[in-house]
């Protein structure tokens, strides 16, 4: 199982062209720092950037190189060129010599493989988030959170099997609380008419994501379709999963009066066995989805990281993290 994070997680380190001199005296590198702050600063999108940074000279002792401005932001092809744009600028080009052109990372990194690399062009301020910290020591989940999440696709497989054996597409969805370590919500792909007549059955929005939701919806007071009977009663797969061997005995949890507790989804999980689609995936946002587990890719259509990331759009709303490949065999077996 891995999350699955935006693309800038994943992108090699992009550079830019740069202007950088050596400090003729070390003692000078507040007064150099101030007067580029005031004449040349740093763009904001090159903030992670270290305007100074230690370098060995020519005769092997320490010095001091400082970040001037990018090539594409002085008219210069030569150092000399160079020290006479600064000097139009207002900068102290007294305090500088060896004027170098230099490749500079453009955009801050994310993860410690990209800092070791932007590093390796120049000095970069970073610090990690602890959420990717766990993710690099592979202690994301502790040992209670691994058998719940283990034990809540096993029941959305368990529920695929269920579906297969009464005609229906293979897939199964659940809704779970982490916190009560309870099933609260099932759905089954609606979307295929089946060998019953209900009315019920084949619409094609009906995807088992979607019927998930609705099911969570309905217990809350609101829901779009009745529920579908075409594969008998589900009551059994809404149970509790704190323990190793889930009691099926356990009583759901009442439903809460309409417009009390969360909205829809807020805080919960949901865990599919296979990848949901665009449209499934928009929902997820929209009902304020906690986290996603899925288990099979859904090539070419999946929304969360086979065809789309809609998860890591900066424009959306809401935003929630998402595991790909838990079960992932076993889901594909069903």
């Amino acid at each position: 199982m891995e999350i699955v994070l935006a693309d800038e997680y994943y992108a090699e380190v992009e550079t830019e062209s740069f202007w950088a001199a050596t400090l003729q005296n070390a003692k000078s590198a507040a007064t150099a720092l101030k007067n580029l702050k005031d004449s040349l600063p740093l763009r904001k999108p090159l903030q992670h950037l270290k305007r100074i940074r230690r370098v060995a000279s020519e005769d092997g002792g320490p010095s001091l190189q400082i970040l001037l401005a990018s090539t594409s932001e002085l008219d210069a092809s030569t150092g000399e060129q160079c020290c006479d744009s600064l000097k139009t600028l207002k900068v102290n080009v007294g305090l500088f010599s060896e004027f170098v052109t230099v490749d500079v990372p453009v955009r801050a990194p994310l993860t410690m493989d990209q800092w070791h690399v932007a590093n390796s062009f120049w000095s970069c301020s970073w610090h990690e988030d602890k959420k990717m910290t766990k993710i690099r020591e592979g202690n994301l989940f502790s040992s209670p959170e691994q058998q719940y999440v283990s034990t809540c696709m096993r029941v959305a497989i368990d529920l695929a099997h269920h579906a297969k054996c009464h005609g229906k597409p293979a897939i199964g969805a659940i809704i779970a609380d982490p916190r009560l370590r309870r099933i609260l919500a099932v759905g089954l792909d609606g979307s295929c008419p089946s060998g019953d007549a209900a009315a019920t059955c084949g619409h094609a929005l009906k995807h088992a994501v979607m019927t998930c939701i609705d099911d969570l919806a309905r217990q809350q007071g609101g829901g779009a379709w009745a529920p579908d009977m075409c594969c008998g009663d589900l009551e059994m797969f809404r149970r509790s999963v704190a323990d190793n061997e889930p009691s099926t005995e356990a009583p759901p949890p009442p439903p809460p009066a309409p417009g009390s507790g969360p909205y829809l989804c807020t805080g919960y999980d949901m865990f599919t066995t296979l990848e949901p689609c665009v449209m499934c995936s928009m929902a997820l946002v929209h009902s304020r989805i906690g986290r996603v587990f899925y288990g099979a890719p859904y090539p070419g259509h999946g929304g969360l990281g086979s065809a789309f990331k809609v998860h890591c759009q900066p424009g959306i709303n809401h935003h929630f993290d998402v595991y790909r490949g838990l079960y992932e065999e076993q889901c594909q077996l069903v």
